[in-house]
């Protein structure tokens, strides 16, 4: 991300939320949005945290009725690694 920050938020797409993420850099202009939720549910709680070669992005996910963590590593460049 260099020097600039990531942002992450849940919005509504067609009917079902979403997580999404956005680098911003220094100043201030934001780059593509990666989505990183896309099935059916209820996602909500999203999180980032940086790490040595990115980001992990975590988020609350209630799709099959109770909520269950799930978690993404983001390169530096916003590229998904594995989902756990």
């Amino acid at each position: 991300l260099g020097a600039g920050a990531a942002l992450a938020w849940v919005a509504l797409e067609h009917g079902d939320p979403r997580v999404h993420v956005a680098a911003v850099d220094a100043t201030g202009k934001r780059g593509p949005v990666v989505t990183l939720a896309t099935a059916k549910g209820a996602a909500s709680s999203v999180a980032l945290a940086p790490v040595d070669d990115g980001l992990v992005a975590a988020w609350v996910d209630h799709r099959d009725g109770n909520g269950e963590v799930y978690a993404v590593h983001l390169t530096a460049d916003l590229r998904r690694g594995v989902e756990e």
